[in-house]
């Protein structure tokens, strides 16, 4: 039996494909919905077999890769307040704030703490990355010297990275005082520091990732190095660090001293000793520029890996890295990370630009944020459109 389609074409049909077949008095479905059901059949059979590679891969991942990573569970910080070991540089007649004017700096600071509500929202995830610079491992919680927090709107598509300041003034909970912010982590360790940047500038952040000196370097070396542009001024300051951290690790700094300015090629102990400059150009800021520098030149070397290459990197880096993250959550992390490739990767910087003051207290060089405007700008940086 023919009957025409809608192009006139001719379309062959038996009487048993009709929209009912119907067998004594009971109508049986039409068996034209036979391919569908078989079609479906077909597809949840794959979807089981895809899950089950899935899942196989998940594990093999969590096992070979996630598993090299050190774990901190979250019990709460300890303090100990004898643990900032008087390594701040002073400066011989600083003009210091008086008592009264900072006894007045510390309670605002303390009522913005305790007063002011922290933002968050479940399509941003908020990360610290924490580099630390505890030189014999296990000896101190080390100070924060890089404290670098990464936002990932999914909203936006973004990836912001937003440095904090080590010599920001900040109210530090636990040891209900105020200090610069990178002494935070040597009196409670992550935890308080996440706590810290939490309660001073209202973004919620209760995850980090932590890496000292010699992880660091470790990191870069598997990356192969990275490219970065020196000026000669420079020089002599990464020099001096790179001589600084080989009397730690009994190495020769002749094969490490860094010869040229300009496009050159830095191993770990050399970008590592790049990182830490903060005597060239404006102090601190441009410290914190160079710390985003380093992770952008890590992010474009691993864009560039092949397959083989990202393994024998994560193999090697993985170690070196502390977290309090759980190994579902790195998972989802890991999941996605080819759609987090293609975000725009944004910078920003707490303080922002006339935002602060610099001043001394007891001789100590700080930065005294105003927070209301930090916190205006910090939010619609991480949560705006």
């Amino acid at each position: 039996m023919k009957r025409q389609n809608e192009n006139n074409e001719q379309e062959e049909f038996s009487e048993e494909t009709e929209d009912e077949v119907i067998y004594g008095d009971e109508k049986k479905p039409h068996s034209k919905f036979r391919p569908l059901i078989i079609m479906l059949i077909v597809l949840i059979v794959i979807a089981s077999i895809a899950i089950a590679v899935f899942l196989i891969g998940k594990n093999y991942i969590k096992s070979r890769f996630i598993g090299k990573i050190n774990y901190e569970s979250n019990n709460g910080y300890s303090i100990d307040e004898n643990a900032v070991n008087g390594t701040e540089e002073t400066v011989p007649n600083a003009d210091n704030l008086d008592e009264v004017e900072q006894s007045l700096i510390d309670a605002d600071a303390k009522t913005f703490f305790d007063s002011v509500d922290i933002i968050s929202d479940n399509y941003v995830e908020n990360i610290l990355l924490i580099g630390t610079d505890e030189r014999e491992t296990g000896s101190w919680n080390g100070n924060s010297d890089s404290v670098i927090l990464i936002s990932i709107n999914n909203k936006t598509k973004k990836i912001i990275m937003t440095s904090f300041m080590r010599d920001l003034y900040v109210y530090i909970p636990g040891v209900d005082k105020c200090d610069k912010l990178n002494a935070s982590h040597a009196y409670g360790g992550s935890e308080l520091l996440c706590a810290t940047v939490s309660g001073n500038f209202k973004v919620h952040v209760d995850q980090y990732f932590r890496v000292d000196f010699y992880g660091l370097m470790d990191i870069i070396d598997a990356a192969g190095g990275i490219d970065m542009e020196l000026i000669p001024e420079e020089l002599p300051v990464a020099n001096q660090y790179i001589s600084d951290m080989c009397g730690y690790t009994g190495e020769d700094p002749n094969n490490y001293y860094i010869n040229q300015s300009g496009m050159v090629h830095l191993n770990g102990m050399q970008a590592v000793a790049y990182a830490r400059i903060r005597y060239v150009g404006n102090a601190d800021f441009e410290r914190t520029n160079r710390q985003r520098k380093i992770l952008n030149a890590l992010a474009d070397n691993c864009k560039s890996m092949s397959m083989s290459e990202l393994t024998s990197f994560a193999d090697k880096a993985l170690p070196n890295i502390t977290t309090n993250m759980d190994s579902e959550k790195i998972w989802d992390l890991v999941s996605n990370a080819f759609k987090y490739l293609n975000y725009e990767i944004v910078s920003a910087r707490v303080p922002f630009d006339d935002t602060s003051t610099g001043t001394y207290i007891n001789g100590v060089s700080v930065l005294l944020p105003d927070y209301k405007k930090n916190v205006e700008l910090l939010i619609d940086t991480i949560y705006g459109e």
